[in-house]
């Protein structure tokens, strides 16, 4: 018997099932040698650490830029030391008299300032210190939500040549004022950067207020006091300090670029993969595309196959790569632009027919080009570094001083270095997947007249891993340099030339394939060497752009269904899953039977005994069940298809072409279009015996990933180009294929359900299940799926079928069945007899705080602190967290729940405020859709070419769309104003948001001072700390705890007591929180055990002499005698509230892959 594994392997799970299996009489008998799911924390996305990790050093930079400038002031005696120790009571005081923004005004025009008026003047332009892109370019488009309002302001700075940038800002104020309005901010408000402006110009701001203060005797004695606070102020206190609008250059990218496929990292003359803008690797992809294309290339006039001479390719390279026409070389072009007319090569519907972008290639060519340097010799080196530091850097200054770094000899101008710095990189991939070297190395031998095949082959790429002898442990992916020394003294047979090399792996994936890799390491410690693997890997460890592909398909799919259920319901027809696929095809097909063209009714299109659902091409044959591969036929023009070839029956009946033209005019998925009439297609999918395969093998990026790094070690190529060798010690397959297996053996059925009679995901052991039937897919399985489509297709009824194939099903050695096997399997983690395996990592660099500081007060009469929540009101009342529009009742409802939180009738002004507020917006939107809708209609309406020939019609229709697109602006505009209500003074009191006194105790348990400088910031809240911090002016913040990381357990004559210890991150020497009345019953605070969140614990209840284990979650209760842990169920996600006392006791525990469980002392 050989030994199985099978893995379902998901962003944060693996599933496994490692079984001894053999085939006798076409059945599989096996024998489970283990089985169990791992689970590990949830994944957090790149985008959303980035945000975390950025959002977090801004602010600590922000802080500690004002900090240099507060001791600066104070070191230059124009403030006093209350400005360094108590910040914001200084600022607050002075604020109460003098508005900066008319005092920098009145500085520049002349006025000396009293060293409050400077520090206060001075101070709030760098607490701004504007917006800056280090990425932008001259030529980058950048039009998001910030650089609008900062164009838009820095317009009417210059056209109105205002004395300083701000007034821009002040001068809005003044106009909302005089409309009436009052407590009108001029700084932004959350999400909206209208008073946005440029960091350029709040420096031009500072140095024109540092200018105008030049000769103020008051705040400079002398010139020199001047000069040294100016330097010190915008270029650093010292050598290793910024200046306040100094920003640290971007690190290079070399990082982010892999090594060479052949001479990667672990090669002894390790290369970086070269940029596919450089010119040798612009010829190398023509080269390569144009002998790929060999049968694909053909004259577009008369369709004749066309054989390009070796002069023509020479000719057709040269002109790309000396004399480029145009920026992007594609199938059309590629050829034709050479001179050679009407030669395309062809492409199906799905390629791309893109073969290079070469937009940086022709810039940099008219550079060099113009400053007489050649590229294609003499300078070549020179070019090479140059186009590296391109790559390598994103901003300007910075490339601009790597060229001069590389151009030793000085050749090029300063002129010509700025130019190269302001190039437009594009935004699409950039690296090859080889070095310059090796690029180099096979261009030779591709000119001297070799094959790309035959190039790589003598250059010993195939033979690179010939030598490897099968591995009984897989090293880590990219290993460390103390991996290496590690693997070299303890693994036989290993060398450093042998490494796996996969460059820029997603943290995900390198996760998954960590954990995987101890769990089949263990497994072969164990069980010995696996035969066999076949893996599953879940959709979310897919590549962004496969991600993006998968969400728009199924984002159209979901518009379909809505649509086909809007008309099952219009016409009152039932609305299950049969009659949605149906309605669908037949609003698709525009109501006809695509085989014969005939009208159809949705009556007959629902009516199983007059239309059906037909797979095009035969499931016998592809196994492929998918939405593209369905049309909707009468039975009558169906009769005996079967599994004939679709396009061998539709031309038996004189109907294929008919059937082309049909889908071509009713269809709009260019895909589906595709698939049902192009017959070279069709016929290679016919013709291709392992068909099956398109179903089965997952070609994913991530499932790649994980089967070439397994298959590296344990199942490495013997011979080159793996000649002779099947790939089936290694088989990726996909989630569709192991759907049907479980329908068809009957799994579906036994696997926990939700309320939607689907998998139900909230079980940790599913993946256990998946991966028992993944390990059974082999020749067995795969006959019995396709015996089963083909007696289908030929009209036997799926019970017979089953009957008829479940002898055939798979059975465990003592001849149970894999339906009772699973049913067993799946009692036995309902019952706790088995449990998966959690590996939870544990998270002790998280502070334990929500996000923003918590409003307080102080309830008098029930004695406790209260919050003050705060609503905001503006126009996201209308959008939902991903900024998509919610409906107008959804909308009604939220301004319903404000209203509610008001204390009427006391607050009846904003009540009628903000109702009127949710008309305008209700109204303004309405008005703005259809304006779009109507300039839609008109854009329809012009020619599609951008070069047409304008006429009095087209001139006509802008001019229409200029109105609408003006009105909607105006829309926007009446949109974008804030919500407010009239006082008694007749003027616009604006409403931002309410403020909300909550009524019940504050979950706020501590607070953290924000002054950095003292030993003790984080203290327990009580009324009397409360106090003292408020009347010494103490500046600190109140935070909800979100999680309580770690927990105290002490051991007592009556049991554990629960101690909870809210800042286990944050250096403090704050006690663990214990209820008052357990407190006493703790005699020794040695005696206890400390659980993380993540940690595994049995709760033994000693009066029934039962033990349970599960997840510790984080969190106990305490309050009003409460002791009680926070947990989760291990093989469910379940949360649990447990009390702790004499009879029940939490011990900590450990369980192994494969489920077993081992005890941790209790610690005295």
């Amino acid at each position: 018997m050989k030994k199985v594994l099978g893995l379902d392997i998901g962003t944060n799970s693996i599933g496994f099932s490692l079984n001894e299996i053999e085939i006798k009489n076409e059945q599989t008998v096996f024998n489970e040698l283990t089985s169990n799911s791992i689970i590990f924390s949830e994944y957090i996305k790149a985008e959303d650490r980035r945000k975390f990790r950025s959002g977090r050093r801004r602010n600590e930079r922000n802080s500690r830029r004002k900090q240099i400038v507060r001791k600066l002031l104070c070191d230059f005696n124009f403030a006093d030391k209350l400005i360094v120790s108590q910040p914001i009571k200084y600022f607050n005081k002075l604020s109460q008299k003098q508005n900066p923004y008319i005092l920098r005004e009145v500085a520049v025009n002349g006025k000396s300032l009293s060293k409050d008026e400077f520090t206060f003047a001075l101070y709030t332009i760098i607490s701004r210190r504007g917006y800056s892109n280090q990425f932008k370019t001259e030529e980058s488009k950048d039009d998001g939500a910030i650089t609008e309002p900062i164009k838009k302001n820095k317009t009417i700075y210059l056209e109105n040549k205002l004395t300083i940038p701000s007034l821009v800002l002040l001068n809005k104020k003044t106009e909302l004022e005089k409309d009436g309005f009052i407590n009108v901010a001029i700084r932004n408000k959350k999400d909206d950067y209208t008073n946005s402006i440029g960091r350029e110009f709040w420096e031009e701001e500072l140095e024109k207020l540092l200018h105008s203060q030049k000769n103020n005797i008051e705040l400079f004695e002398n010139s020199e006091k001047y000069e040294t606070f100016k330097n010190k102020l915008l270029y650093g206190v010292n050598e290793n300090s910024l200046g306040q609008f100094e920003q640290r250059p971007l690190k290079s990218m070399e990082d982010m670029v892999g090594y060479c496929s052949f001479y990667n990292i672990y090669h002894q003359n390790p290369q970086k993969r070269v940029a596919k803008s450089h010119i040798s690797s612009i010829e190398f992809t023509l080269r390569q595309r144009i002998e790929n294309s060999k049968e694909l290339i053909f004259n577009d006039k008369t369709g004749e196959i066309f054989t390009p001479s070796k002069e023509e390719i020479e000719n057709t390279i040269e002109l790309w790569l000396k004399k480029p026409p145009t920026q992007t070389i594609n199938t059309k072009n590629v050829f034709d632009k050479a001179g050679l007319k009407n030669i395309k090569i062809k492409t199906t519907d799905k390629q791309d027919d893109t073969i290079l972008d070469i937009k940086l290639h022709t810039q940099l060519l008219e550079i060099f080009k113009t400053a007489n340097i050649d590229i294609f010799e003499k300078h070549r080196d020179l070019y090479t570094k140059i186009l590296e530091k391109i790559h390598y850097f994103v901003n300007k200054d910075q490339i601009v001083k790597e060229i001069k770094k590389v151009d030793i000899q000085n050749i090029l101008s300063d002129e010509t270095i700025d130019r190269l710095s302001k190039v437009d990189k594009g935004t699409k991939e950039a690296y090859s997947s080889f070095s310059l070297l090796f690029i180099d190395e096979i261009l030779q031998k591709l000119r001297d007249g070799k094959t790309y095949q035959d190039s790589l082959t003598q250059l010993g790429y195939f033979r690179k891993y010939l030598d490897i002898t099968p591995y009984d442990y897989l090293p880590p992916l990219n290993p460390s340099k103390d991996d290496i020394k590690w693997l070299e003294k303890n693994i036989k047979n290993f060398k450093v030339e042998h490494l796996f090399y996969q460059p820029l792996v997603s943290p995900n994936v390198k996760r998954v394939i960590s954990i995987l890799r101890r769990l089949i390491n263990d497994l072969i410690k164990k069980y010995g060497k696996i035969d066999q693997i076949i893996i599953e890997t879940a959709r979310e460890l897919n590549s962004k752009t496969e991600e993006d592909n998968i969400k728009e398909s199924q984002a159209n799919s979901r518009k379909e269904i809505k649509e086909a259920e809007k008309l099952l319901e219009a016409n009152k027809y039932e609305v299950t899953n049969k009659n949605i696929e149906r309605a669908r095809l037949f609003t698709e097909q525009k109501a006809r039977c695509l085989y014969s063209g005939d009208p159809m009714t949705l009556e007959e299109a629902l009516d199983e005994t007059v239309s059906e659902v037909e797979h095009f091409i035969p499931r016998s044959k592809i196994w492929i069940n998918s939405y593209k591969n369905k049309i909707l036929v009468f039975k009558k023009y169906n009769q005996n298809k079967s599994d004939t070839h679709p396009i061998t029956y539709l031309k038996s009946k004189n109907a294929w072409e008919d059937f082309q033209h049909r889908v071509n005019e009713n269809l709009l998925n260019k895909s589906k279009i595709n698939w049902l009439t192009n017959e070279d297609n069709i016929n290679n999918i016919w013709n291709n015996e392992k068909l099956e395969d398109r179903f089965l093998n997952d070609t994913r990026s991530a499932t790649k990933i994980i089967a070439n790094y397994l298959e590296h070690y344990l199942y490495p190529k013997q011979n080159e180009h793996g000649k002779g060798e099947t790939n089936d010690k290694l088989i990726r397959v996909t989630g569709k294929a192991i759907s049907e297996l479980k329908r068809l053996w009957g799994i579906n059925k036994v696997q926990p359900k939700n309320e939607n009679d689907k998998k139900d995901r909230t079980t940790n052991y599913h993946h256990t299940i998946d991966a028992i039937v993944i390990s059974l897919l082999n020749s067995s399985a795969k006959k019995a799926l396709n015996d089963f489509f083909k007696q289908n297709e030929n009209g036997f009824k799926t019970k017979a079928i089953l009957e008829n194939l479940s002898a055939r099903f798979p059975k465990t050695k003592e001849g149970i069945s894999l339906v009772d096997f699973v049913k067993e399997k799946v009692t036995k983690y309902e019952n706790d007899e088995l449990y998966i395996c959690p590996i939870m990592k544990k998270r002790d660099n998280i502070v334990g705080f929500k996000d923003g500081n918590i409003k307080l007060y102080w309830d008098e009469e029930k004695e406790i602190f209260c919050q003050i929540d705060k609503k905001n009101i503006d126009k996201n009342l209308l959008f939902d967290q991903n900024g998509k529009d919610v409906n107008d009742s959804e909308v009604k409802k939220r301004v319903e729940d404000l209203i509610k939180s008001l204390d009427l009738p006391k607050q009846n002004n904003i009540k009628n405020a903000i109702e009127n507020y949710k008309e305008i917006l209700l109204q303004t939107r309405t008005k703005i859709k259809d304006l779009e809708e109507q300039i839609k209609e008109l854009k329809g309406n012009l020619p599609n070419k951008k070069d047409y020939i304008e006429t009095p019609e087209t001139i006509d229709i802008k001019e229409k769309m200029k109105l609408l697109t003006d009105e909607k602006q105006i829309q926007i505009d009446i949109q974008n104003q804030p919500c407010f209500f009239l006082t008694n003074k007749g003027q616009k009191q604006i409403i931002r948001n309410i403020k909300i006194k909550t009524k019940e105790a504050s979950k706020v348990d501590s607070i953290i001072i924000t002054d950095k400088t003292q030993t003790s910031r984080v203290k327990r809240l009580t009324k009397d700390i409360y106090d003292e911090l408020k009347s010494t002016q103490t500046p600190f913040v109140a935070k909800l705890n979100d999680t309580t990381l770690n927990v105290d357990l002490y051991n007592t004559v009556k049991g554990q007591v629960i101690g909870l210890n809210y800042f286990s991150s944050i250096k403090n020497n704050i006690e663990p929180k214990i209820y008052e009345t357990k407190i006493s019953l703790i005699k020794n605070y040695e005696d206890k055990i400390t659980i993380s969140k993540g940690d595994l614990l049995e709760i033994e209840n000693l009066k029934d002499n039962t033990k349970k284990y599960y997840v510790f979650n984080g969190g106990g209760k305490i309050s009003a005698g409460n002791n009680k842990l926070v947990l989760k169920s291990i093989n469910t996600k379940n949360e649990f509230q447990i009390t702790l006392n004499k009879d029940t006791i939490a011990k900590k525990v450990f369980i192994n892959y494969q489920g077993d469980i081992s005890y941790e002392e209790f610690k005295k």
